[in-house]
């Protein structure tokens, strides 16, 4: 009978590649202390960035690109009127928005998550929307959130995170795009 067994191949040797150790570049006013080699399959991780410090002066390291991204998309219903101001030459819009998320829980039982965002809308947009937005209107909003911090009469120190959108566009049934219901970008 024939032999079924394939025939042994000799095994190639390899050789791990030459580490080498490299310094990362320094600020001429920082300090940092030498650390051990990074292994090569790491050497081009965002974790090889000099470490922060604490000074707000120092630049920022190179290599590491931080992006700037702010951009918002929410659906939710407005859960008072807008209260419309003028600030300066233009106006401001702001109201509150209930987003909800339904979810499973444990007991395999839908639930409800509901988080209120503060909005503002400025300028023309908020001129506009004052014609459809209401108590429990359904709409849709695009813009970018801002902090704002304030200390009040007390010397407490405030602060809060809000939506400036540019876009909003009505989700009410029966209302189209031609009849004006979405305004900014």
């Amino acid at each position: 009978m024939a032999n079924n067994k394939a025939p042994k191949l000799p095994k190639e040797k390899t050789t791990p590649a030459p580490q080498t150790k490299t310094e990362p570049t320094k600020a001429p006013d920082q300090t940092r202390q030498s650390s051990p080699a990074t292994p090569p399959a790491q050497a081009a991780s965002v974790a090889d960035a000099p470490a922060a410090t604490a000074q707000a002066s120092v630049a920022p390291p190179s290599g590491v690109r931080m992006p700037v991204i702010n951009d918002v998309r929410v659906a939710g219903r407005l859960t008072r009127d807008p209260i419309i101001r003028d600030v300066g030459n233009q106006k401001v819009a702001n109201f509150d928005i209930a987003v909800e998320k339904k979810y499973l829980d444990a007991k395999n039982v839908w639930q409800k998550q509901v988080s209120y965002v503060p909005c503002a809308v400025w300028g023309l947009v908020a001129d506009r929307a004052r014609e459809f937005l209401k108590k429990g209107s359904p709409v849709y909003l695009e813009g970018r959130l801002r902090s704002q911090s304030w200390q009040t009469k007390d010397g407490q120190k405030r602060s809060m995170m809000r939506l400036e959108a540019f876009k909003v566009q009505s989700l009410a049934r029966g209302q189209s795009r031609s009849q004006g219901q979405e305004i900014g970008d």
